[in-house]
């Protein structure tokens, strides 16, 4: 039986189709610099920095041609901060909630934004790594609070190389209660409970009336 299984498999892998590698393209530019262009990129944009400061930013076609640009004087505070803007708010690009489909709230929002500027602050740029996401991380945090008794700046510590992955399956932990018996997930599932509530009202015993008049017909 596991034969005929593995057999299938592998015939079921054999028709996907194999995902087509990019083409990269190696431009001579007009200044000999060579540079690879992927796919139908027609521009690489880049920056050269002297000493920590900005000296000029380069743009290349993918026809051979450059343009390197020196940014004004009296412009370079205008376009630090267009850049910082930029930078935070990229951070928040395609975040979800813990559930990976719901927009993040708020509360996941800031904390991303103060992951962020921690790391900012220490002179560093790059930051998110894949399996990095804050969706969630804010209800867990408090529900980590109320578990263990811990700070909040012990349970960020505590978290801060943690993944997505982990943060999940914390999140989930029903089988290690706390000194009063409570697990982790119950307390998770009562505060995620309690952000609904202060949601959106709906009024659902007038919309199941509604539903109940669907259909009826009215009596002379």
């Amino acid at each position: 039986m596991n034969a005929e299984v593995n057999e299938v498999s592998e015939n079921v892998a054999e028709l996907k189709p194999k995902k087509a590698k990019t083409e990269v393209e190696v431009v001579t530019m007009e200044d000999g610099r060579k540079v690879e262009f992927a796919g139908k990129r027609k521009l690489v944009k880049d920056y050269v920095l002297q000493s920590g400061n900005l000296e000029y930013i380069i743009l290349d076609f993918r026809n051979g041609v450059s343009r390197k640009i020196v940014i004004p004087q009296s412009l370079l505070g205008q376009f630090a901060g267009h850049g910082a803007i930029q930078k935070y708010g990229d951070e928040l690009a395609g975040l979800k909630d813990a559930d990976g489909v719901s927009e993040p709230s708020i509360d996941d929002m800031i904390l991303t934004i103060d992951v962020l500027d921690e790391t900012i602050q220490q002179g560093k740029w790059s930051t998110r790594k894949e399996g990095e996401g804050m969706g969630g991380t804010s209800i867990l945090i408090k529900a980590l609070m109320e578990y263990s008794g811990k700070t909040v700046e012990q349970i960020k510590a505590y978290l801060k190389d943690k993944d997505a992955k982990f943060k999940a399956a914390l999140r989930a932990d029903d089988l290690r209660p706390n000194a009063s018996g409570v697990t982790l997930a119950t307390v998770v599932k009562r505060l995620e409970s309690e952000k609904l509530s202060k949601g959106v009202k709906v009024d659902t015993s007038k919309a199941l009336d509604d539903l109940d008049s669907i259909g009826e017909v009215a009596v002379a």
